[in-house]
Parts: C-alpha cells; structure tokens; sequence
C-alpha cells in the first residue's frame, strides 16, 4: 500500500496552504458505490488521503478516499460531489446518475468518502471548524492539476455539487474559508449545485427549543424574494431538525439538548448560532464570480414516508434570504421541487418551472454555469 497523501485543512477563515499529490499511487479498487467509466478513460481506482487539520487536539487528522473519471479531451471542468449525511461509504450511491451524465458532457467527476463522519470534532465552534474538512478537499482539487481541468484549459469549470449535510460543508466553504491571503474559497469556484440545504445555515433554529409545545416554522420564497424561480409558490417549512436528524447533529454539536424534549439553555442556544454558517457575525456572502442554484423540497404536508418533510428548506432559507439582485450568485435562483419521494428528494421530484424531473433540471444549470471565469 502506499504512503497515504496529506490534504490540509485548516483554521476557521483560513485554508491550509500548498498542497501536494504524495506519491500518485492507487490505494485500490473503489468500493461499488463509487462511479466508474467502466474503463473508458482512467482506471476506478480510489486514493488514500489524510485529512489533516491545524488543531489535531481538537479536530483530528481524518482518512478519506477520493476518485477520479476525467473523460476525452477537451474537457468541459471538474465537478466535486459532497455527500450527505457524514460523508462516508454508504452516502454516494445517489450521485451515480450525476456523474455518470456530467462524465458524458466531456466534465472531470470526482467523488470523495471520508472514513468516519467528517463533522466530528470537540472544538468549540463544533460543525464550523469540521468544515475545514470539505473546504480543504475543495481546495486541495483547486491546487491539484490532475483534479483541476482548469490547470490545462482556461476556461474549464471548477464546481461542486452536495446535498444535505454535505451542501453544508460546502455552505461554510464559500462563506468562512480562505486562504492566508484573504483569497476566499468561493472565488476559485465558478458554480454550486446546492440540494436540500444547506442544512447548517442557522443551527440554533435547528436545535433551540423554546417551548416542547412551540415549533417555529420559516416561510419560504415569500412575495418578493430575490432569486425564487417563477414556478415556486410560497410554503411554510418547520425549523427543527426531526428526530432522526437531531440524532446526528446532537453527536456533530456536541449537545445532547439539541432538538430533544426540553427547553434549551441560552448557553447552548448561543453555541449553536455561534457555528452556524449564518450568525449574524461575520461570513463572505458576496459572489460575483460564482453561479449557485438552491433546490429544496416544496411541501407542507407529511409523506409517506418517516420524517417527511425534514426542516432542510428551512435552513436553507437562513442562507438564500441573503442575495439580493445587488449582491447575488451569477445565474442564482431557488427552486421548490413538488412531489418529492421523500424529505430531501429533490432529484426524483418535479421541476416547478418546466416540468421536467428534478435531476434534469439541475444538471441543465450545471452545465451551463460551469464554465470559467464569468457564470452566466
């Protein structure tokens, strides 16, 4: 086996600084869940990598494993895939189609799975310094040519696509991240894919409860909301994170009162607006240079399934409500998916706007806005 590589992340604002490939080798077969060509371009191997963080007392170095598909010349850019959930094997298997169709439309896919979940950590600000985690994945394809199509062709995309938690990796990414230099993160980046989510933008509404017998609730897109697409109609959205959510974000916040059956403290409240991704006290929500699409479930009435609808509009809408027509994302618009399979299933739901299934009309804004250096 070869010596694993060390990707850097770092302090809260600041990316790690060079980035080095290690030896190149192959860790190994992918597990099944990861795409593959199939042998039409490179082989599906999956790379060892070690995720290494500035304060390794409190946020420990992490494994991952990342691979790669860059199909024939001239390629179109790079898409990253960020999961869901914590990240690991077991949360990719819904980007198959993805990545198989952005392979075909001539761009570079590269899927990553972190070995535990990647939101763990026991520094205080808890999710917001985890973050450095996805940010300094993001950053370490921006620095690797291999990874970068943009390193060989000028105006080759670099973009992301995530759901759920991992839309809010990628949420602290654009918003807390950059380099000892000033340089934030989200300048590198020429467009971002954001399905339900991003799901940490305001953790203290997620977790907070007032009252056991009170439950807040966000309206989203209402009259006059820069960026709602024609087709999305107002809705009301729950603002705590359901059961089987809060599970995770009680173990991610490290908070055991998170969402749970009594009122919480105003420690904790503070505590978990301090790490959300909009607090009210800092974050670059600015991008000029960068083409963003939000997709969220649209619906107000349970499914068929447990937990259905999840709080993931709601928290998305902490975000969104941010971009104006005089400060916005090239190309932005949000957009309430119908008929969703289940809480966050944008992908198999239905277009408000075309008609078109969920997925279709997400690749269509891909492809379009990633390309460099101006989105449309």
């Amino acid at each position: 086996m070869p010596s694993a590589e060390r990707a850097s992340a770092a302090l809260l604002r600041e990316l790690g600084g060079a980035i080095h490939r290690g030896s190149g080798q192959p860790a190994g077969t992918c597990p099944s869940e990861f795409w593959d060509a199939g042998g039409v371009a490179n082989p599906p191997y999956c790379y060892s990598a070690v995720m290494h963080c500035a304060n390794p007392t409190t946020t420990p170095d992490l494994d991952f494993i990342y691979s790669y598909d860059k199909p024939a010349a001239p390629l179109s850019g790079s898409i990253v895939f960020l999961p869901g959930s914590g990240g690991t094997l077991g949360k990719l298997v819904g980007d198959g189609q993805f990545v198989q169709d952005y392979f075909n439309d001539s761009y570079e896919v590269i899927q990553v799975a972190w070995q535990t979940d990647w939101q763990q950590t026991s520094d205080p600000l808890a999710l917001m310094t985890a973050a450095g985690r996805p940010a300094g994945f993001l950053n370490y394809v921006l620095n690797t040519p291999l990874l970068n199509a943009r390193s060989t062709i000028p105006t080759a995309g670099l973009c992301a696509q995530a759901v759920s938690a991992g839309s809010g990796g990628a949420g602290y990414a654009l918003a807390w991240y950059a380099d000892s230099a000033g340089n934030y993160l989200n300048a590198d980046l020429d467009n971002v894919e954001l399905m339900s989510g991003p799901v940490f933008a305001n953790v203290e509404a997620g977790c907070m409860v007032i009252s056991p017998s009170l439950t807040a609730a966000q309206t989203i897109c209402p009259a006059g909301q820069y960026g709602c697409s024609p087709g999305t109609t107002t809705w009301q959205n729950p603002e705590p994170y359901v059961p089987v959510d809060a599970q995770q974000v009680r173990a991610w916040t490290n908070d055991n009162t998170c969402a749970n059956a009594m009122q919480t403290s105003s420690t904790s409240n503070q505590n978990w607006l301090a790490m959300s991704i909009v607090n009210g006290s800092g974050g670059n929500f600015t991008y000029s240079n960068l083409g963003m699409a939000g997709w969220v479930c649209a619906t107000s009435t349970s499914c068929s399934l447990p937990n259905c609808p999840n709080n993931s509009a709601a928290e998305g809408e902490f975000f969104y409500t941010l971009f104006t027509s005089g400060s916005h994302p090239a190309g932005y618009k949000l957009t309430g998916i119908t008929s969703c399979e289940n809480a966050e299933g944008v992908a198999q739901g239905t277009d408000p706007d075309t008609g078109q299934p969920g997925w279709k009309a997400i690749e269509g804004h891909m492809t379009t806005q990633c390309t460099h250096p101006s989105p449309r």
